[in-house]
């Protein structure tokens, strides 16, 4: 878990050197948050889950991980359009507000 955090924060640091801002997201949060599975509980559910989000390209062979980036994606997007906010400050955590 260390070296997964370390690696976290090297690339935080070289994205945030472009002139990007980076953001923490919890993707089960998020999903919960949409009243959709989490990926151990039910994969395809949450496939679908974001499909009814309005996701598209997803397919049977999308793993969980990648389900979970999707997930990570559409919260920032949300932000951005401003249906979403940052929970703890200005280095929190952003999440959706609701569908």
């Amino acid at each position: 878990m260390r070296m997964l955090t370390e690696r976290g924060i090297s690339l935080k640091a070289k994205i945030e050197e472009t002139g990007y801002r980076v953001v923490e997201c919890y993707p089960g949060g998020a999903q919960d948050m949409w009243g959709i599975p989490r990926q151990r509980r039910d994969l395809q559910g949450l496939r679908r889950g974001l499909e009814g989000l309005e996701v598209k390209g997803l397919t049977e062979a999308t793993t969980g991980d990648e389900l979970d980036a999707v997930t990570a994606a559409l919260v920032g997007r949300w932000f951005l359009l401003g249906k979403g906010e940052m929970l703890g400050g200005e280095t929190g955590i952003v999440m959706p507000r609701g569908s």
